[in-house]
């Protein structure tokens, strides 16, 4: 069973193992954002004084395939996640569902760099300043529908968007960049009226 609140509980218990005493956590994954979750994340990156373990079902020498589908067979993908797979992110109350949680997890890859005031800005791919551009696969080129003509370089693209908020430029030219959704938003929230893009034409003349 798992423990709700087990935050402040923690904070009484912790203080009676400092004469020696020691804890064990051992419990299946319940979604991510609990203690259990943080304190596991922590012990991985060697941020606390726990040891973390992992018991995946396929480390059961009578355990297989067959068996593993036999036994799941009714289970919801949450809960398989929780009781079987050890993971975190497919079980508990996630917003997103499992199934695309897990494809995630298994394209994902740590930034090169973080940086920041809170190394919260994270970078996963290089800037080429001699190609003006970021370097992308090509899987990734060809779904993002980039024109090299219209807009190859990220200053292309901002300066575009500026062009269309002030009224200078046709926003359809970014719907195969944006997606016609977020063209629309600009165009309906933040792009300006007449008058006002008159008077900044005016301006720049």
């Amino acid at each position: 069973a798992h423990i709700e609140g087990f935050d402040s509980l923690w904070t009484a218990l912790q203080p009676t193992m400092a004469a020696g005493g020691r804890c064990i956590a051992l419990s299946s994954p319940n979604g991510v954002g609990n203690w259990f979750h943080k304190t596991f994340v922590a012990a991985d990156a060697g941020d606390n004084d726990f040891h973390p373990t992992t018991l995946h079902w396929s480390l059961h020498p009578e355990r297989d395939d067959k068996w593993f589908e036999e036994t799941t067979r009714n289970l919801s993908r949450r809960k398989v996640a929780q009781e079987y797979e050890c993971s975190f992110n497919a079980s508990g109350e996630t917003v997103i569902h499992p199934d695309d949680l897990d494809k995630l997890s298994k394209i994902f890859c740590e930034p090169k760099h973080q940086t920041g005031f809170d190394r919260n800005f994270w970078i996963w791919k290089e800037y080429d300043k001699e190609k003006k551009r970021f370097d992308i696969n090509a899987g990734s080129e060809k779904f993002l529908q980039l024109s090299r003509r219209a807009f190859e370089t990220p200053e292309g693209i901002f300066t575009r968007m500026v062009r269309i908020l002030l009224g200078m430029e046709d926003s359809s030219v970014l719907v195969s960049t944006l997606g016609r959704q977020v063209v629309a938003i600009m165009d309906e929230d933040f792009k300006l009226d007449r008058d006002e893009q008159l008077e900044v034409q005016d301006a720049i003349n």
